[in-house]
Order: structure tokens, then sequence, then C-alpha cells
């Protein structure tokens, strides 16, 4: 920069020289040189405007934009919202879906974001406690398999001792989960806890169920539900071979026998799929898993 202001005051002279000393053209105007200045006052100028600009904006913005406003409108729309998430320190995520819709991806993956930002959270997986009493009948009778509760048979609506089995093992799991919410009180640290129970929740019934055991309570849990809703069948082949591939229901099987059982067992849910519809109830709704999100009756504390 320095040696451009030097050059031009340069080219100054030598252009004022030339003026003064060679004659003018007549019908010609004599062109005045080109001033010098300097581009590195110019900048310093610029950058000390941005500074001050920047720290306006962040030592004085931050305190105006956190300011609550003051028409009626807005707080009465505020108090509102605030009403619609019931309890922001015991919450319970229930996942809504029929298989292979990655439930189970979408509760783990809440689950890592709530506690790195420092909520207990902990993920109630009902095909676990289903497995296990699978284990518990083979444990007690050697001689006989239970392997048919792991079987496409076992989600048949019309199967009326499965679904009898089905609601216990959901109890089960929901029992564990108010056991946990209620001895984090003291371990939370003021961020909260979440339950996150997976499950694929797929009637009214099962989800007023859960609803009614987490609100008939003293200090009743919050409730979200959270449909995972997937009709690209590209995803939903991928999504298949991934659950046959870690789900210890095929862990003995084929992949061509899973892939059948599994598209049974689809199929058998979705005979009495009940989507989430209430918008009495907070629920969002997660569709092909990223493409689309729609919430309800939601407001974040």
């Amino acid at each position: 920069m320095t040696t451009l202001r030097k050059h031009n005051a340069v080219i100054d002279d030598d252009m004022s020289s030339q003026h003064r000393h060679s004659p003018q053209p007549p019908g010609t105007s004599r062109i005045s040189p080109v001033p010098s200045f300097s581009f590195e006052d110019r900048s310093e100028d610029k950058r000390r405007s941005r500074g001050s600009l920047t720290n306006d904006y962040y030592n004085n913005g931050s305190s105006f934009i956190a300011r609550p406003p003051k028409d009626r409108a807005s707080l009465e729309k505020l108090d509102k919202r605030r009403e619609l998430t019931e309890s922001a320190e015991k919450l319970v995520i229930a996942l809504v879906g029929l298989p292979g819709r990655g439930k189970s991806f979408i509760g783990r993956k809440l689950q890592i974001y709530l506690q790195w930002r420092g909520a207990r959270s902990k993920v109630f997986n009902v095909g676990k406690y289903r497995r296990e009493v699978v284990a518990n009948v083979e444990r007690k009778d050697s001689g006989s398999s239970a392997s048919g509760l792991c079987s496409a048979n076992f989600f048949d609506s019309q199967n009326a001792d499965a679904k009898r089995i089905r609601e216990e093992v959901a109890k089960l799991a929901m029992k564990d989960m108010e056991k946990w919410l209620e001895n984090s009180q003291e371990q939370n640290h003021g961020w909260g806890s979440v339950a996150i129970l997976d499950a694929t929740n797929s009637t009214r019934a099962r989800r007023q169920l859960i609803l009614d055991f987490c609100h008939d309570r003293a200090d009743k849990f919050g409730v979200v539900f959270v449909e995972s809703v997937c009709d690209d069948q590209n995803l939903l082949d991928e999504n298949f071979k991934k659950k046959i591939e870690v789900s210890p229901d095929y862990k003995d099987m084929s992949f061509d026998d899973a892939i059948v059982d599994l598209r049974m067992r689809v199929q058998k849910y979705e005979e009495q799929y009940e989507t989430v519809d209430d918008d009495e109830v907070s629920y969002i709704k997660v569709f092909n898993l990223s493409s689309k999100v729609l919430a309800n009756n939601i407001y974040g504390r």
C-alpha cells in the first residue's frame, strides 16, 4: 500500500511537471492529476467501524433479543405455548410406527442428544422385554420352544393369547420406566429426565394406555409421541436388511426366511395400525426419517 501511495505521488509530480512544461493543444482541456490517497487509512477505518458494530451486537443485541414482549397478546400466546409441554422434569417419549421404520434408531439418537445436553435419558425397548419372556419360558421347560413369541404370528391381532402377552410385556416396560423416572429426581441436577419407550404403539388403545399410565399419578409425566412414517420403498428395503442383521429375533434364521417373516409381521401390524391424529396430545411425526417433520402441541422450554 505504501509503495502504491508513493508511486501515485511520483506519477502526480511527473504529470504536473509535464503539464507545466508542455504546451496544451488547442481545443483540449487539461486533465488533472490523479490525487493520491491512502488505502491503509480507509481499511483501518472500516475495521474500526466493523469492530464497533460487532461489539454492539454481541454485548447489547443479545440482551435486547432476550427481552420479553410487552404487548398482552404476545404474552398470552407464550403462556399458552408453555401449557402445551406438561412437564419439563419428567418426560416420556413414546415412539410410534410399523416395524422397520427406524424407531430404535430414532430412540438411540434422541438418547445420545439428550445426554449430551445434560438430561438423564434411557431407552426402554419393549421387544427386549418380550425376548426376556421367551428366554424365561425356555429356561423353565427345556423341552419346549418359545420361538413362536418372536414369529410373525405372535403379532396377529386375532391371536388373543399373544395379545394378552404383548400387553403384559408393555406394562412391564412401563413399570420399569416409572421406577427409573421416580428414582431420577435426585440425580438429574435440574436438567430433567427423559424416558424413551421404544415400541410400535400402533393403536389408539395402546397410546391411551400410555397416557393413562403417565397421567394418573400425583406427579404426572409429560408424554410426547414420536411417529416414524415411511413410504419410501428403497429406504424400507435398507431398513429391513439392517433389522435382520441386528435384531436377535432373526439371529438363527437365513436372510430369505427372515425377510419373509418380517414382511409378514409388518402386514399383521398394518391390519390394525392407526396413525397418530389426536390433536389434543403432543406428537411429532418424522417422514422417511428426514424429509419432513410435523409437530403438534409442542413447546420446548
